[in-house]
């Protein structure tokens, strides 16, 4: 746990990370819509170090030493802004991310890597994982968004409808990115807008991601990396089905539940079919609800994390694969042996001699 001097010196770094985006006033200013604490907090996690680096006259990249924690910022236009981020170890944090909402923005999320929850206007949870694109268009306020797992890879395009004058409009028009269909959308308050992308989506979305780490792009190549991204959002490159995204409150909790028992006990013998009934629920109800949060069914997950925690425990610790094989639930070592080389491609004794 992080003592008082802790929360002091991370104020310290918020401060100093205002002072030194002065001469970058866009990324300022979007720094200091992000709320304080959240910043505070991740600064405390990684302990304030970190770099700030203006990659050219379009990119500025926001790096945290020793983690794979980087931000790409880009604002090609007045009131149009590109992120690319990697948010390493945030689940951690346990926080939520929710910007000032008085700002009318119109926000396209896509996520490359990881998982994210999104609590949305009627108490549902919304669930993105690679591959899903979500259009946010809302004016209220309580828009959360969490992201949980080990990494977290998303490109967020933000339109600040505010700050687009007459003929920054006029340029994006020509690109055919229609300002006013931006503006209807949010006047309406439409809901999220989530769904699976169709390749040539996923493609543009990766071609943006690319050009904002790359030190020769220009803001003309990112306009029209934005624009051909808008308008396949709204010509159906997105495929949308509320079955498969969204969750109740309780559902998730369920789902929480259950992932909760299965990381923190591997070895647990307990079938899928007895975990529904402990929870009422018939056994393709719980895959269906678990593939919505966690992107595989219990019992894929459930292998996949036993030979990710043994991987993990050949290399930190001295016990033996025997014993290893046990905790993490398998009583047949020459079984867990098979599995684990068809998932590393190696043996579990090759594998804790590679990585020691």
């Amino acid at each position: 746990m992080k003592n008082k001097e802790d929360v002091f010196l991370s104020e310290e770094a918020y401060d100093e990370i205002l002072n030194k985006l002065e001469s970058i006033p866009w990324l300022k200013e979007y720094a200091e819509q992000l709320p304080a604490d959240l910043i505070m907090k991740v600064l405390a996690f990684f302990g304030s170090k970190y770099e700030i680096q203006q990659l050219n006259d379009s990119i500025v990249r926001f790096r945290i030493r020793g983690s794979k924690c980087e931000y790409y910022f880009a604002e090609p236009l007045s009131g149009v802004r590109v992120i690319v981020g990697n948010m390493n170890g945030m689940e951690t944090l346990n926080t939520f991310g929710n910007i000032d909402y008085q700002i009318r923005n119109s926000v396209i999320h896509y996520c490359v890597k990881g998982r994210c929850e999104i609590l949305t206007r009627d108490g549902m949870y919304a669930f993105m994982q690679p591959g899903v694109l979500c259009v946010e268009s809302q004016k209220h306020k309580d828009k959360d968004f969490n992201f949980y797992g080990e990494d977290y890879i998303g490109v967020e395009i933000s339109f600040d409808l505010d700050r687009i004058d007459e003929e920054t409009a006029q340029l994006l028009n020509r690109l055919g990115l229609d300002t006013d269909e931006l503006t209807a959308r949010y006047e309406a308050n439409a809901d999220y807008y989530i769904g699976n992308v169709s390749e040539k989506l996923k493609n543009s979305e990766e071609n943006v991601m690319q050009l904002m780490k790359n030190e020769n792009t220009d803001n003309i190549s990112l306009l029209i990396g934005i624009a051909d991204i808008w308008d396949k959002v709204r010509t159906g490159h997105v495929i949308t089905d509320d079955a498969h995204f969204y969750l109740t409150k309780g559902q998730r909790k369920i789902v929480k539940a259950i992932h909760e028992i299965i990381t923190d006990d591997p070895s647990i013998d307990e079938t899928v079919d007895e975990l529904a009934k402990k929870y009422k629920l018939s056994t393709a109800s719980l895959n269906k609800y678990f593939t919505i949060m966690y992107g595989s069914t219990v019992h894929k997950f459930l292998q996949e994390y036993r030979i990710e925690r043994a991987a993990q425990m050949l290399t930190a610790s001295d016990r033996s694969v025997a014993e290893i094989a046990l905790m993490v639930g398998y009583e047949n070592q020459g079984k867990f042996g098979s599995v684990f080389k068809r998932k590393y491609g190696m043996t579990p004794l090759e594998y804790r001699r590679l990585r020691t």
